[in-house]
């Protein structure tokens, strides 16, 4: 798989929060999910960007794939961007996706402290990088 991770590191400030979920629809090893996800741009750039999407990883495992669509991002908060994800940890990670998923999902559940990746694919940091790469990981 190519692209970057965004763990740790440049973006301290950026702590992406989920301010609500609803699942749209399910299958037997799927879930299609919508967010709105509160953000904070510790940067003084404002940014409009018209499609984003990102890899959710666990442990290296990809396990599905969010997508966002004509975000404004200002400097401060930004509250209630509207992000779309399928979780789908079998399809491009066979047994090995399903078994980390699950684990990925029974930590957050059990409100223990469940860390996930979120990877950039090469087509979206060709565009990124015009501006500047910041990495982030997120504890979920």
């Amino acid at each position: 798989m190519h692209g970057t991770a965004i763990s740790g590191g440049g973006l301290k400030g950026f702590s992406p929060k989920i301010g609500s979920l609803q699942i749209l629809e399910t299958t037997k090893s799927t879930l299609l999910l919508q967010a709105k996800i509160n953000i904070t741009n510790p940067t003084d750039y404002s940014a409009n960007v018209p499609f984003v999407n990102i890899n959710l990883l666990s442990n290296g495992t990809l396990l599905g794939y969010a997508t966002a669509k004509n975000i404004t991002v200002v400097p401060g908060l930004n509250d209630d961007i509207l992000v779309e994800a399928l979780w789908d940890p079998l399809t491009p990670s066979g047994k090995a996706g399903v078994d980390q998923g699950r684990e990925l999902l029974s930590q957050y559940i059990s409100g223990n402290v469940a860390t996930s990746d979120l990877l950039l694919n090469e087509h979206q940091l060709t565009q990124l990088r015009r501006v500047q790469h910041y990495p982030y990981t997120q504890d979920t």
